[in-house]
């Protein structure tokens, strides 16, 4: 069985094979007929730090080193890849850039560990005159990594690390592909790629000192590493503007279609510890040699008795919100800001208001005294700063953004009559150009009221937020007939 082993960020096929490499080899030898009998190892080295290489790069150098090395000629279903960190881009790239040759048919398995799907909170660190000099002084002379110290001195990667940071477009756009594509649907199951995540949840770390590491494993965001993702669109386009009538809140995909993927989150492993965990090698030894739903139900079985064995001390739970605003001309808004207000439900009834999930909590007009009797102003000031504070904008595209929220803190500062909404506004920076967001002020966010309403929070997950906004001027604001 041939299995192509991709390292993560900075990293090397000569560090995975002393740490993964060398553990699966072990297990395997030990788990004896339960293992694979003919294991090949395939580690694929490729050059994360320099800033003229794209993940588009990588991948089209990944796919000619597969094909000249045989790796392609076994036919569907042939391939199986296990990744590590920005490994796991690596390969999403490589099945969205070679679809038209369907390489996606070819692919078994992937087995995902701690892997970057969306993103992590020291990549924007990593471009900084800090990151630079770390590629300097530690890769290159105290490591002695001789492709860094030769050729790459101070260099550190940018272009991936665009792809890397929190909310950046690429990770979207390769959720288009591989999780909400429209024509053929979500690429993991188990008649398609059996993919499974495998993740830590221990944040103490260096990095703590010069990023936010809550919610993530020391380097990526453990809400970010499943693919189990959500999208949620809310089209505010005025339909007077030649645009279908705004529908509300919808899924981007059918919920038939959305993907399921066995994950497992284990609290005492980093980002570099689970790689040498012996009983996550033994799982995923088990994912390689998956051949029947019998097998896939069982190991998905163990993957949750595991985390339940090992995580004695509960962790907080996080979930990670990507936005996405837009104009009806599919233009980036980049000037956006949101903001978080607590209801009282038993006020707001008394003012003939029932709230909706996914819709304006205001649906008529009342007295400002009523607003500010319904509105817990302590409770909103908190639950504002908290949710804002764990926000990023991505620095090169500005529509994207990130908000990390800790659900199990969220819902204990909520009470049973508590309605949550958010406000969204923006602007275009010119008096003449104008954005409606009349629409998207105090949507209701929770808690639900009927089966029926979208669920916007999920533990260990990253739900994808596509809102779209009417852009607009004035009547002889920009031309005028004389």
């Amino acid at each position: 069985m041939d299995v192509v082993i991709l390292h993560g960020y900075s990293s090397s096929a000569k560090s995975i094979k002393q740490s993964l490499g060398n553990t699966l080899t072990k297990v395997n030898t030990k788990l004896g007929a339960d293992g694979i009998r003919d294991l090949r190892l395939h580690y694929a080295d490729y050059v994360s730090l320099d800033d003229q290489v794209m993940l588009e790069d990588v991948a089209e150098s990944l796919y000619l080193e597969l094909k000249v090395n045989g790796l392609l000629n076994g036919g569907e279903r042939s391939l199986r890849f296990v990744v590590h960190s920005t490994g796991g881009l690596v390969v999403r790239q490589l099945m969205q850039q070679y679809s038209w040759l369907r390489l996606h048919d070819m692919i078994h398995s992937i087995v995902f560990i701690a892997p970057a799907n969306f993103g992590s909170p020291l990549a924007h660190k990593g471009k900084s005159q800090l990151g630079r000099l770390k590629t300097m002084l530690v890769d290159g002379l105290l490591e002695g990594d001789s492709y860094v110290s030769e050729w790459q001195f101070g260099e550190v990667g940018e272009q991936i690390l665009n792809d890397l940071e929190l909310a950046s477009p690429r990770q979207w756009a390769l959720s288009d592909f591989d999780l909400f594509n429209a024509a053929e649907g979500a690429v993991y199951n188990f008649d398609l790629i059996k993919a499974w995540v495998f993740t830590g949840a221990k944040s103490e770390s260096l990095a703590s000192i010069v990023a936010d590491t809550d919610g993530t494993d020391g380097v990526i965001v453990t809400s970010g590493a499943g693919l189990n993702v959500r999208r949620l669109t809310l089209d505010v386009v005025n339909p007077e503007n030649n645009r279908d009538a705004n529908t509300g809140w919808s899924l981007g995909i059918k919920k038939r279609d959305l993907a399921t993927i066995p994950q497992m989150i284990i609290n005492d492993l980093d980002h570099g510890g689970i790689l040498t965990d012996t009983e996550v090698a033994e799982l995923i030894i088990a994912a390689l040699r998956i051949k029947s739903t019998t097998d896939y139900d069982t190991l998905t079985q163990r993957m949750a008795a595991l985390e339940r064995k090992r995580n004695i001390n509960g962790e907080h739970r996080w979930q990670q919100f990507v936005l996405r605003v837009l104009d009806d001309r599919h233009r980036a808004v980049v000037d956006y800001d949101l903001s978080f207000n607590v209801w009282n439900k038993v006020a707001l009834r008394r003012s003939g208001l029932a709230p909706v999930v996914g819709s304006p909590l205001f649906t008529k007009q009342i007295t400002n005294e009523s607003r500010n009797a319904a509105r817990n102003k302590v409770l909103s000031q908190q639950l504002d700063s908290r949710l804002r504070s764990k926000a990023y904008k991505h620095s090169v595209s500005g529509e994207y953004r990130r908000f990390l929220v800790d659900i199990d803190e969220l819902e204990s500062s909520l009470g049973p009559d508590d309605i949550l909404t958010f406000s969204l506004i923006a602007s275009s920076g010119d008096k003449r150009i104008s954005y409606s967001t009349k629409d998207v002020n105090d949507i209701v966010v929770h808690p639900r009221s009927s089966r029926q309403d979208p669920t916007f929070f999920m533990r260990d997950t990253t739900t994808q937020v596509d809102i779209v906004l009417d852009r607009f001027s004035e009547q002889g604001a920009i031309v005028r007939v004389r």
